[in-house]
């Protein structure tokens, strides 16, 4: 995915997760040695517990990222299936 969005090789999965094109989708789930989930959010599970779909602040921060950001999303059309949710960025675009 690094080369598909033009950035560095990540490194770490975590990193990866970090880079994901939605907050919402930013979430990874793991299990210990012991069984237990482990969950990693780097930017928080905020969004995903509030349906708000918003670009993770590396997409944020760069234009070609953001058209990406947009594109995956109007492609999606997550709002078909969860009415309640919201978008940053493209509201205007989304029917």
């Amino acid at each position: 995915m690094h080369r598909k969005n033009n950035l560095p090789p990540y490194r770490s999965a975590l990193d990866g997760v970090a880079h994901f094109p939605e907050t919402a989708t930013a979430l990874a789930v793991k299990l210990d040695e012991n069984g237990q989930l482990i969950l990693a959010a780097p930017w928080g599970i905020e969004d995903a517990l509030n349906m708000h779909v918003a670009p993770t602040p590396p997409f944020a921060a760069s234009p070609e990222l953001l058209k990406t950001y947009r594109q995956r999303v109007i492609k999606k059309v997550w709002h078909s299936t969860w009415n309640r949710i919201t978008y940053a960025g493209i509201e205007r675009e989304i029917t």
